[in-house]
C-alpha cells in the first residue's frame, strides 16, 4: 500500500502576521488558516487531477480526475493516521470516494482476483494478477510543494482581511456570532 502523505506547516519569523494571530484569538485564527490552505491547496489539486486516469470504474459516477477535491472534513482513517482530530486548521486533498471509490487502488496498485464467489479477507485464487501502481497524488504533491510555502503566505493575508471585514459587518449589524464573541473575549 502506498504510504499516506502528511503536511504540518508552521510559519514563524513573520513578526506582522504573528501580531494580527495575537489580535484575531484562536477561534478565528484557524478561520483564517482554513481559507488560506484551501487556497494554498488549490495548484496541488489541479496537478493531480491531471495527473489521474481519465477512465471510469463500473458503480462510479465521475472519472476519477474529477472527482479529486479539497475538504476540511476528516474521514475516521485520516482521523486514526494523525492521532486524532486535528487541533489547527486542516485541509485534504484526494479523490472523493463517494463519486469515484477506486483511487487508492490506483495510486498504490491491487491484486484482482478471479472472478466468482469468495469471502472478503480470503487469499487470491488461482489466477490473481497484480495490477501495478499509476501513483497522480504523490507526483502532484512533488510538483507543487516547492510553491506551497509561499502561495500560503500570500494567502493569509487576504484570509485575515476578509474574517476582519465581516468582524466589523457583524459588529456594524449588531449580529456578532457566538464564535467572533469568543474570539474576542480571548
Amino acid at each position: 500500500m502506498a504510504d499516506r502523505v502528511t503536511v504540518r506547516t508552521q510559519l514563524q519569523g513573520i513578526p506582522e502576521l504573528e501580531r494580527a494571530f495575537k489580535e484575531l484569538g484562536e477561534v478565528l485564527t484557524k478561520d483564517v488558516l482554513n481559507a488560506a490552505l484551501n487556497e494554498a491547496v488549490q495548484p496541488t489539486v489541479q496537478a493531480a487531477r491531471t495527473f489521474a486516469p481519465r477512465d471510469k470504474a463500473p458503480g462510479d459516477s465521475v472519472h476519477l480526475a474529477d472527482s479529486i477535491t479539497k475538504s476540511r472534513r476528516i474521514t475516521r482513517t485520516q482521523e486514526k493516521a494523525l492521532g486524532g482530530r486535528p487541533k489547527s486548521a486542516f485541509v485534504a486533498v484526494g479523490p472523493n470516494r463517494n463519486k469515484s471509490s477506486h483511487g487508492h487502488l490506483i495510486e498504490a496498485g491491487h491484486v484482482v482476483r478471479s472472478r466468482g464467489p469468495h469471502r472478503r479477507g480470503s487469499p487470491p485464487r488461482s489466477g490473481a494478477t497484480f495490477v501495478g501502481p499509476r501513483p497522480f497524488m504523490r507526483p502532484a504533491w512533488e510538483l507543487t510543494r516547492g510553491e506551497y510555502p509561499k502561495r500560503l503566505i500570500a494567502a493569509v493575508k487576504p484570509a485575515i482581511e476578509k474574517v476582519l471585514k465581516r468582524l466589523n459587518r457583524q459588529v456594524r449589524s449588531g449580529k456578532l456570532s457566538a464564535k467572533a464573541r469568543r474570539a474576542v473575549k480571548s
